[in-house]
């Protein structure tokens, strides 16, 4: 069996991708309003494959800083680890309650996409060759690159150009299962995708 030609196919119908780009969109948009004179250096979108989790999550210069600052880093080390870690960016998951509650219908649409989603290619998954075991890694993997997908549209589309953004401002997609680096790696590998003209498949 093609497990990739089967989740694209479970995926568009689902339409799960393009449910979640336009959420995202719509949040964009909003968080962006008053927030003129901050710099952005990051959006990351903090994941938990298997409970169906999606948080958009920012973080500014002076936020960084102020982390710096709080925990007392000095080592190069330190402040990477810190810089990189969402818990602490200054507008982080936990705090994003206009994600939680200000798109409740697209909220509600999208958990719908994702239940389509979930049991079809559960479905699927339990006809085909793959073991038991194996449901969850390969639910992940092809869940979050569903997710790095729309990640990598909203940093080559205009969603986010009302921000002012550090030259170096990255964008990408974490599960929490997964190192930093697994998350950049797969971005980059779609970024080159992209600037080759092949698609974001």
């Amino acid at each position: 069996m093609d497990l990739d030609a089967e989740w694209e196919r479970i995926e568009k119908a689902a339409g799960f991708e393009q449910g979640l780009y336009d959420l995202l969109c719509d949040y964009i948009q909003n968080f962006s309003a008053g927030k003129e004179n901050e710099v952005f250096y990051a959006f990351a979108l903090d994941c938990n494959a298997i409970y169906n989790d999606i948080h958009p999550c920012f973080n500014t210069v002076d936020g960084l800083a102020h982390s710096i600052e709080f925990y007392k880093y000095k080592t190069n080390k330190e402040i990477l680890s810190l810089k990189w870690n969402m818990g602490d960016w200054k507008y982080a998951a936990s705090g994003a309650t206009e994600w939680k509650y200000s798109f409740t219908s697209l909220g509600k649409e999208i958990e719908s996409h994702l239940d389509v989603l979930s049991e079809r290619y559960t479905d699927f998954l339990e006809n085909s060759d793959i073991e038991r075991d194996d449901f969850e890694d390969e639910w992940n993997r092809r869940y979050m690159m569903s997710v790095a997908r729309v990640a990598m549209r909203i940093e080559v589309g205009d969603a986010l150009e009302s921000l002012k953004k550090t030259p170096d401002f990255a964008v990408f997609a974490l599960n929490d299962d997964e190192s930093f680096d697994e998350s950049i790696n797969r971005h980059l590998r779609l970024r080159n995708q992209w600037n080759q003209g092949k698609g974001l498949a």
